[in-house]
């Protein structure tokens, strides 16, 4: 008689991906709380419960020292990720490795279409979060600004650190965290709808701010897709690099200003990225199958 394999629980894989957020996010904010304590200090004191002035004392607070909290914000995500990494390593690949189920996935990363697929993905993505700031500048205004005014603090007080958090740090980090680790328990439990969406809900909710949380779930889910189809967190690291490169040069394609030019881009690259998806070699046999 066949033995029937009981698929694990679908609630200890979203207990476990909720888990690894909280153990991210928390690293990192222990050294910005250190940092911040006295500056939140200063503004309750100096506020009298008036909350608008205490928003207003502490982004200035912020603003003045905004160089140690860039440094505090490296130090925590530097920490975060080498935990990520490490338990990647030892929890996921050298476990693979030794029951023999690790399959590289450099022959499917070195072909052309692939490297298309993923680059017209990742920009039909990013293009759909722009249509949601877009959205957002109008229905929430004075969240939205505060929003870039707090990130301005958070990265922008020593630039290069900035660059080094949003192009090698976050990538890595995240997509370990959420692509990887998570990925693992997740494929067992869920199919490609549920781990797309899981994807986008967790990559939202880690984000920790509404503004960021609703456009990082279009890009969340496409990164999702990626993890599921290509069975390997690299991909998606790539694609993370390229989502927060774009997102550097966004101003010069004016994605800020004009609200057609992501409508416009969403749509071509969007369909250039179905057609390419369905022109790669294991990604056509798996349709077919």
């Amino acid at each position: 008689m066949e033995e029937i394999v009981k698929k694990p629980s679908k609630a200890g894989a979203v207990f476990k991906g909720l888990l690894l957020i909280a153990i991210y996010v928390i690293v990192i904010s222990i050294p910005q709380m250190l940092v911040m304590a006295p500056m939140v200090a200063k503004a309750g004191m100096e506020s009298n419960g008036d909350l608008n002035k205490y928003t207003e004392i502490l982004m200035n607070e912020m603003t003045v020292n905004n160089e140690l909290v860039t440094l505090s914000t490296v130090i925590g995500t530097i920490v975060a990720v080498l935990i990520m990494v490490l338990w990647y390593y030892f929890g996921v690949y050298k476990k693979a490795v030794k029951a023999g189920t690790y399959v590289s996935v450099m022959p499917k990363m070195k072909d052309a279409k692939s490297i298309a697929f993923l680059m017209t993905g990742t920009i039909a993505a990013y293009s759909l979060a722009y249509i949601i700031i877009h959205l957002l500048h109008v229905l929430m205004p004075t969240v939205v600004a505060a929003f870039t005014a707090s990130m301005g603090n958070v990265l922008g007080g020593i630039p290069v650190i900035g660059y080094i958090i949003s192009l090698v740090l976050a990538p890595i980090g995240e997509e370990v965290c959420l692509r990887g680790i998570f990925f693992v328990r997740a494929r067992k439990s869920f199919g490609l709808v549920g781990c797309i969406i899981l994807s986008g809900i967790f990559f939202g909710l880690y984000h920790m701010n509404p503004v960021q949380g609703l456009y990082a779930i279009p890009i969340g889910m496409f990164f999702g897709y990626v993890a599921y189809k290509y069975q390997s967190v690299i991909p998606c690291i790539f694609c993370h690099f390229l989502n927060n490169l774009i997102a550097k040069l966004s101003p010069i394609f004016k994605f800020e200003e004009y609200v057609f030019v992501p409508v416009i881009s969403f749509i071509v690259f969007g369909m250039l990225a179905v057609l390419i998806g369905m022109q790669v070699s294991f990604i056509r046999k798996q349709l077919e199958e």
